[in-house]
């Protein structure tokens, strides 16, 4: 009984700690202000657990639109010279997503056998993540008309 206590205190340490890195590298962007979809997560997350994995799921959804948004308008900006580098980098970053996303799962589902539902929000946060940060990348490649 103390192992399992002990252990659950180790998961939701480390939980908070992934957390908290998670947001460190986009510090300087909340200081001058916050995403709409970030502003939506943060009033949404304020239930219970699948309440809250939900909301990540719809969060996922709306980086996932503003993703494709953001790299349409950049190859649209883009020189014809310039398009099948950013072609590429996407195509390869979809791969890396899809396999990252895969062995992320596997992850989750062997910590969480023990039970608990803490494994299903730090994966949801994870795959929404991805996607965020992929996004802040391409908006920092140029002047999108935000």
């Amino acid at each position: 009984m103390f192992l399992h206590h002990r252990r659950s205190i180790g998961f939701l340490c480390l939980f908070g700690l992934f957390l908290l890195l998670a947001s460190a590298p986009h510090a300087q962007e909340t200081q001058e202000g916050k995403d709409p979809i970030d502003i939506e997560l943060e009033k949404a997350s304020a239930g219970n657990t699948r309440e809250m994995e939900e909301a990540v799921a719809r969060a996922e959804k709306q980086w996932d639109k503003e993703l494709n948004r953001v790299y349409q308008t950049l190859l649209k900006e883009l020189p014809n010279s310039e398009k099948a580098s950013l072609r590429a980098s996407q195509k390869a970053w979809l791969a890396f997503r899809d396999a990252d996303f895969r062995a992320s799962k596997q992850v989750v589902r062997w910590r969480g056998k023990d039970g608990g539902t803490i494994w299903g929000g730090v994966y949801a946060r994870h795959r929404m993540d991805t996607v965020r940060d992929r996004v802040l990348r391409l908006r920092d490649l140029g002047p999108l008309g935000n």
